[in-house]
């Protein structure tokens, strides 16, 4: 029998309240906190965090839930592989703040996106030199584990091979799988590829065209293959959703079925 502790990615927004509660009414392990409502790296942006963030942490803490993961801020102000110096220096400066911030939450991992897009062949390199340097600045910065999300089309470490060039090459770094960001390899064979770097999940569905966010089994995943590798690898972390426009008891519903059909 393999199971796993199920979660859903949260965002810190109007409705963070309602959703805390409606995840612990229907029996969720664990939550991750989405901070990216507040993406950016202004002042203004930063104030955001400090008006609500705490509040927040205090209702998981009171609600007995995991806090598995926080999804650092990203988008085309807040890029990693930017290759102009000065603002990939803000905007790792950025991340640090809203990391020292969340310091004392008692989450395990930071998850964080390493470029935007698009970007062409011609510049990839110079990319993926710029996100190096910004990995060995971030990895200095906290103890808890920082990971790399594999992102889909252009954008940065969208195969195994380049992902595992930027975990390979910065020790510590480890991965959240994204299930329906694999455009070019199929989810299983990515963890297999992957294997006991992968300490969290992004779990949704697919077209195998683009990222769809879609509920499992809407699309064309093979959940009893994707779940028999992560058995496979001995991957025990929390099985994650982030979905959209799904209720959670829906969710809850489908974590069953899809762990009660690999077990039978």
């Amino acid at each position: 029998m393999y199971k796993l502790k199920v979660g859903k990615s949260i965002t810190l927004d109007e409705k963070f309240t309602s959703n805390l509660n409606k995840a612990i009414e229907l029996g969720f392990d664990s939550i991750d906190l989405d901070l990216n409502i507040y993406f950016g790296n202004s002042e203004v942006q930063f104030k955001h965090y400090l008006d609500h963030i705490f509040d927040a942490y205090e209702l998981v803490k009171k609600s007995g839930l995991i806090l598995n993961a926080i999804h650092l801020p990203y988008g085309y102000n807040m890029d990693f592989s930017e290759p102009n110096e000065e603002n990939r220096t803000r905007n790792v400066l950025y991340c640090k703040k809203v990391m020292d911030l969340t310091k004392d939450f008692s989450n395990k991992y930071y998850v964080f996106h390493g470029s935007c897009e698009p970007i062409s062949d011609e510049e990839r390199e110079a990319r993926k030199k710029s996100l190096h340097k910004s990995l060995k600045e971030l990895l200095k910065f906290t103890d808890k584990t920082l990971c790399l999300e594999n992102l889909p089309r252009t954008c940065l470490a969208n195969v195994s091979t380049e992902i595992l060039d930027f975990v390979d090459n910065n020790p510590g770094l480890c991965i959240c799988l994204d299930m329906n960001h694999s455009l070019k390899e199929k989810t299983e064979d990515v963890i297999m590829m992957l294997g006991s770097r992968i300490k969290t999940l992004h779990v949704s569905d697919y077209d195998l065209i683009d990222e769809k966010h879609w509920m499992p089994k809407k699309g064309k995943n093979d959940w009893n293959k994707i779940i028999g590798n992560l058995e496979k690898i001995g991957y025990s972390g929390v099985f994650n959703y982030e979905v959209k426009g799904e209720e959670l008891a829906d969710i809850r519903e489908n974590f069953d079925v899809l762990f009660n059909e690999y077990n039978s």
